[in-house]
């Protein structure tokens, strides 16, 4: 943590995930991958590792598509968050 001040509670940890552009990308990056990993793998015999392989790639490809967006929507996050607390 770069601010040795502020102590590390559940709900810092909350908010900090929430506001967080990362934490939306990781999550669209897994829908992703859930939605699409049975349509890509269908037909075909593929492996568990090939299959986890596969969830990841994606998992990844849907990590760096969703970067401008999840950046845009965890800085109208925190404006919101900051018009309510004024």
């Amino acid at each position: 943590m770069s601010n040795p001040k502020r102590r590390l509670t559940p709900g810092y940890l909350f908010f900090y995930l929430v506001f967080s552009a990362d934490t939306w990308r990781i999550l669209c990056g897994v829908v992703l991958a859930i939605a699409l990993s049975p349509r890509l793998s269908a037909g075909r015999e593929l492996s568990p590792s090939a299959q986890v392989v596969l969830g990841l790639m994606l998992v990844a490809i849907g990590w760096w598509v969703t970067g401008r967006p999840m950046e845009r929507w965890a800085a109208f996050l925190r404006r919101r968050m900051r018009s309510i607390s004024q």
